[in-house]
């Protein structure tokens, strides 16, 4: 999951789709659940059961950026992306709200039912299956998340 170096979006989002399909012929139907990982954390509330916890333990840390808090806590250095470690989490989350929306509005234009997509959010009635087609529907949030300069990293753990 590190990126070649030099790869252009076409590129990287090759690269992923190829990586997704490896994590699916590997793991079967869990396979896009294995790479995207903890990336439904970073969700608001609603999209997975555990959506939005991410964002509700990082809700006092508005002015804080990633690059700091890891000065203060005496983390790794340079354990974030370049982007990330310039952000506060509340600027990440504005981000990927942003991202979301453009994509969740291109996928509705391309067809997708907007019943389908509110039941594929409803944990009452979303099986693991439900959540790979969930998730099939996120990989273009996370696909254009690491074409801005996001890492693996910062999107999954």
């Amino acid at each position: 999951m590190e990126d070649k170096e030099g790869l252009g979006p076409e590129e990287l989002e090759q690269q992923i789709l190829d990586e997704v399909q490896k994590s699916v012929e590997e793991n079967g139907n869990e396979g896009y659940q294995m790479y995207l990982d903890n990336f439904h954390l970073r969700l608001p509330t609603g999209f997975t059961s555990a959506g939005g916890k991410l964002r509700e333990r990082s809700s006092h840390l508005t002015n804080t950026t990633y690059a700091e808090r890891e000065r203060q806590t005496a983390g790794e250095p340079n354990q974030y992306s370049p982007i990330l470690q310039n952000q506060t989490p509340e600027q990440f989350f504005q981000t990927i709200d942003q991202v979301l929306t453009q994509v969740i509005d291109e996928a509705i234009q391309n067809g997708l039912d907007p019943k389908k997509l509110e039941e594929l959010k409803n944990p009452a009635i979303r099986g693991n299956i439900n959540l790979e087609e969930l998730l099939k529907i996120l990989l273009p949030v996370y696909i254009k998340l690491r074409q801005m300069g996001y890492s693996h990293r910062d999107l999954t753990t």
